[in-house]
């Protein structure tokens, strides 16, 4: 568990640091503010004010090529960065998306962790016994049924009947197109996506806190460097960049 915490703790800090130092090389003002400054030689009055006519042009030509080279450069370290991390959660969240099973269940509701073999061996046959009850008595049932029956269940999600039905209606309705046939009752063919959209509300509330978190950086990341590269921004490698980095 403290290698977890340390891994979100290490990818939301990575996360805030590129996206700070991304901000910080396509903020307007501040590369106006710098180029004013950096030509304020040029300005009457300054050491350069009778430089050749040129001289400023190549100068703010030269201030600006650096700057799409800093901006080009922090796109694609966030880029890689967002990219890096959400390939590191993305086999996990399966598993978080899961809800519990019989022990699990059980620990969560008794608030004890550990329980003998035969213990173990009993819930998981009494689950098997409530899943196959289900198969049989709820396979033909309408979407509006089973609707009803999962929001009751994930209400009170930890009882262990409830639990089984919830691992039962997710396993057998969870994919988009599965479920019962609702012929030309259109109010049941609504209620069928609404089933799978309450099943995938479900099982998205199951992802931790921290890890949600995360996962929001990254799509603000992503979401910013979109903006970058509709504005005609390239993405340039660092140089001495690693993907390991």
């Amino acid at each position: 568990m403290s290698n977890a915490i340390e891994d979100l703790t290490r990818h939301q800090n990575a996360l805030t640091a590129t996206e700070a130092a991304f901000d910080r090389e396509h903020d307007t003002a501040a590369r106006q503010a710098e180029l004013r400054e950096k030509l304020a030689p040029f300005d009457p009055g300054g050491p350069l004010e009778y430089a050749p006519p040129d001289a400023r042009r190549r100068a703010e030509d030269d201030i600006r090529r650096k700057q799409g080279q800093r901006g080009g450069e922090a796109l694609f370290v966030a880029e890689h960065t967002a990219r890096a991390i959400e390939m590191e959660l993305e086999p996990q969240l399966d598993g978080f998306r899961e809800p519990p099973d019989a022990e699990t269940a059980h620990a969560m509701r008794s608030n004890i962790r550990g329980i003998s073999l035969a213990d173990k061996c009993g819930l998981d046959l009494l689950d098997e016994h409530r899943r196959a009850r289900f198969d049989r008595d709820l396979a033909a049932a309408k979407p509006s049924v089973i609707l009803a029956a999962y929001k009751k269940a994930l209400a009170d999600a930890t009882d262990q009947v409830n639990a089984s039905l919830i691992r039962w209606v997710e396993s057998r309705h969870g994919q988009q197109g599965t479920g019962v046939a609702v012929g030309n009752d259109a109010s049941e063919a609504m209620l069928t996506s609404g089933l799978h959209a309450q099943i995938q509300a479900a099982r998205e509330a199951r992802i931790p806190e921290d890890v949600r978190a995360v996962l929001d950086s990254v799509r603000r990341v992503y979401r910013k460097a979109d903006a970058a590269k509709d504005g005609g921004v390239r993405s340039l490698r660092p140089a001495g960049w690693s993907a390991g980095r």
